[in-house]
């Protein structure tokens, strides 16, 4: 295909670059620091936990709450490693 640069697990975007996304569904999720990048957490029937891995420098995750229910995506830290301060960090839906 002419003018697509492809990588695996990712979005197609003609002309444009692919960035890896997961897609989550309902069910906790450890993030793998050699796969993801956008990861897509839907939290339907109960609040769901996406952990982080060990952190590394240059690491950068993008995490959404995609479900417009009432359930929450809890964003957690392993270890004692923090975010911003905190152990965990919610997301509200959306």
């Amino acid at each position: 295909m002419a003018n697509e640069f492809v990588i695996r697990r990712g979005l197609i975007s003609l002309g444009g670059v692919r960035t890896p996304l997961t897609t989550v569904n309902d069910t906790d999720y450890s993030i793998s620091a050699a796969t993801d990048y956008y990861v897509e957490v839907t939290a339907s029937s109960a609040q769901r936990t996406a952990t982080l891995p060990t952190p590394a420098e240059g690491q950068t995750f993008v995490i959404k709450n995609k479900y417009s229910s009432t359930q929450k995506v809890v964003v957690a830290t392993v270890g004692s490693e923090t975010l911003d301060g905190q152990d965990t960090v919610t997301l509200s839906p959306g």
